[in-house]
């Protein structure tokens, strides 16, 4: 606009007829005031959608088993299937039903994880015949909308400032974000029985048994909760009637939580729960049962979720170049250089407190090749060995294996 501000809309799709939203419509008003048009258009030509799904049974016993610090780590999972649909073709109804079928499951609606990492129903997608296309549209404009805004960053010279003292065009980037954000295809469905509703004063949860003994979840099934304004759970005799049917009623029950950093909750009579939110998954851990004994100590789920948090596989490389001595090992990130000796030294079955067990860094090298444009990488042992006073924990050993690797190597 001639005053410095800017706007950005988008237009409907133009259909068979040729009808859409016309400049008259977009400017009505203010006209006199523009001083240029900036016209981008999205054309996409992609017949095939494709689609990567999960039953709501495997989301559960993933989660509740392994840390999930982000949405790529759910949305990566090796046990997904993955789907194609041509879009012009198909329905949403028709897309699930194949779905459910490959999945042997009943009657599913999909369900995704939105920006907010919060589990919302898939949305209805209405700018085309079928909600597939719908989606491939969608993802058009949010992909033009992005280049738009990095080719105005890149123009600007830095990122766009939301604080006091932004001007003009940061203000337009933000609402640019904005926008974007409105036109999303999730790509990654997790499918749950249809009769849960996705509504502001219910919430969707699900209950497993956990086996103390082998680390193992069991999926019991799913419940629909009613939640206050301020999603607070106030764990009622009722309540815990309803989550220990068919369980011991003396058994200990969690709280575990989807992407937040709380991780996981006890759930007693005495204390409200808050801030629960969609496929937050409730965790049954019952007691000994009667005349069996058990080995070792029992492992808590509380204690055993933020031990899989913790937990970091490392591979351990002998620094004399013996690839026959390599070992993958789980070590705990939040611990210290004593805690990698041990488990090193409990992997090689030798004594403890050998004095004679140094661990080195990994450092990323570049070496000339017969080719002198090209570089070959590589990975090598630091010249000296970690002290063992070192106060650093052992998640802020790898920044140098620049690979992406974590790797320690050790001398015996």
């Amino acid at each position: 606009m001639k005053d410095g501000s800017f706007r950005a809309e988008v237009l409907a799709n133009m259909d068979d007829a040729g009808s859409a939203y016309t400049s008259k419509d977009m400017f009505a008003g203010c006209k006199a005031d523009v001083d240029f048009v900036q016209v981008l258009v999205a054309i996409d030509a992609r017949p095939n959608i494709k689609i990567k799904a999960i039953s709501h049974k495997q989301f559960v016993e993933f989660v509740g088993t392994h840390d999930v610090p982000g949405k790529p780590n759910i949305e990566q999972v090796n046990f997904a299937k993955e789907f194609e649909f041509r879009a012009e073709e198909s329905s949403m109804e028709q897309a699930e039903r194949e779905i459910c079928r490959t999945l042997r499951l009943k009657d599913c609606q999909a369900w995704y994880v939105n920006e907010q990492n919060l589990c919302k129903k898939r949305e209805l997608i209405a700018t085309d015949a079928t909600e597939l296309a719908g989606y491939l549209r969608y993802d058009a404009i949010n992909k033009m909308i992005g280049m738009l805004s990095e080719e105005i960053t890149v123009n600007k010279g830095r990122a766009a400032y939301a604080g006091k003292g932004g001007d003009e065009t940061d203000k337009f980037l933000k609402n640019l974000q904005t926008m974007q954000k409105k036109y999303r295809s999730p790509r990654f469905w997790i499918m749950l029985e249809k009769e849960f509703k996705d509504d502001p004063d219910k919430l969707v949860s699900s209950v497993c048994k956990f086996d103390s003994s082998t680390g193992n979840l069991s999926y019991c099934g799913t419940i629909c909760l009613q939640m206050n304004e301020e999603a607070t759970l106030k764990p009622t005799t009722e309540f815990f009637s309803m989550i220990l049917y068919n369980s011991d009623p003396n058994s200990k029950v969690y709280l575990r939580r989807f992407l937040n950093p709380q991780l996981v909750t006890k759930v007693s009579p005495s204390d409200d729960i808050e801030g629960i939110n969609n496929f937050d998954i409730f965790v049954i851990q019952e007691g000994p049962k009667p005349g069996v004994e058990t080995e070792g100590v029992i492992l808590d789920y509380d204690r055993f979720i933020v031990k899989k948090v913790n937990e970091i596989p490392v591979t351990f490389r002998p620094k004399s170049g013996n690839d026959e001595r390599i070992l993958q090992i789980a070590l705990d990130g939040t611990q210290g250089i004593a805690h990698a000796k041990a488990k090193l030294c409990e992997a090689m079955e030798v004594p403890g407190s050998a004095s004679g067990v140094f661990i080195f860094e990994c450092i990323a090298s570049e070496a000339s090749t017969a080719n002198p444009l090209k570089k070959r990488a590589f990975r090598r042992p630091m010249d000296q060995p970690v002290d063992e006073h070192d106060p650093r924990k052992i998640s802020d050993m790898f920044q140098y294996c620049e690979d992406g690797s974590k790797t320690l190597y050790y001398h015996l």
